[in-house]
């Protein structure tokens, strides 16, 4: 079920119609950090704040395939569309009917810097909130805190309510506790070790 449905769903079962929700850009930046609005030409009007740092700078007014590749999907009829696909892969722009296939399909892309494929892989959906922008809501992979960081990210980058956050997190406890066993394995050899020690296990003669 895409994103879209899903909320839909949900309001319509709360008895919000959905028209009546309006998410400022100022909220948009807090629940969905890593988002990029779109034009009806493909360029970026608005960048989430924790998705600049990955991209190394404010991409407002570029093509969107300037800062994001394409990876998936790449089976359907989506890169089959002739001419489009090598634009859909390599070029900048999206082309409206591309668009229109991409909607509601989970998306893989890769960010670039300068150009340069930076290796950081991104999962999202488009999604059309808007009249006249579409929505990209993006959520970048790590297997690690330390590719986390490398990118230049942190915890708090992510919103408090992504799973990827509580994930990460749980690796940072369970590398310290990881730690303090190793720390208490070593200091318990280091006790056999003295304990073994020549001299210190001679018997006391009885009196």
């Amino acid at each position: 079920m895409s994103v879209r449905r899903w909320i839909r769903r949900l309001l319509q079962g709360l008895g919000i119609r959905p028209e009546a929700i309006c998410l400022s850009q100022e909220a948009l930046d807090v629940l969905f950090p890593f988002h990029l609005r779109l034009d009806g030409r493909s360029r970026i009007t608005h960048a989430g704040p924790s998705l600049i740092k990955v991209l190394g700078r404010t991409p407002k007014g570029d093509p969107i395939g300037v800062h994001l590749e394409l990876q998936r999907p790449t089976s359907s009829r989506i890169v089959r569309r002739g001419s489009h696909s090598g634009d859909l892969a390599t070029g900048t722009l999206w082309p409206p009917e591309i668009r229109v296939d991409l909607l509601g399909h989970p998306l893989v892309l890769e960010a670039k810097r300068h150009g340069t494929p930076t290796g950081v892989t991104l999962v999202g959906q488009l999604v059309q909130p808007y009249q006249q922008d579409d929505l990209l809501v993006l959520n970048p992979l790590f297997e690690n805190l330390e590719e986390l960081e490398r990118t230049g990210l942190h915890l708090h980058d992510y919103p408090i309510h992504d799973s990827t956050r509580m994930l990460l997190s749980t690796q940072l406890v369970l590398a310290g506790y990881r730690q303090s066993i190793e720390d208490l394995i070593h200091a318990r050899g280091g006790l056999r070790l003295q304990k073994d020690a020549p001299g210190e296990s001679q018997s006391h003669p009885r009196i």
